[in-house]
């Protein structure tokens, strides 16, 4: 399967720049779980636990997969 994405530049750059950077937008996303994971479980630090929570429900709720 393919796709292609067609934008009218300079007119839609933003959407273009969103686009293009998505998948580095994920990676942050993914490393902040990991990073909030490894805060809680090997340092205890319990209180960040709802950060990742609502991390983890704000993903959901738009569909991206951080697991």
């Amino acid at each position: 399967m393919k796709a292609t994405l067609t934008f009218d530049l300079p007119e839609e750059r933003e959407e273009f720049e969103n686009y293009y950077r998505g998948p580095m937008a994920f990676l942050v996303l993914w490393h902040l779980d990991n990073w909030l994971r490894d805060r809680i479980k090997y340092d205890g630090r319990d209180e960040l636990q709802p950060a990742r929570d609502e991390l983890r429900s704000l993903a959901e709720e738009y569909e991206i997969s951080i697991s």
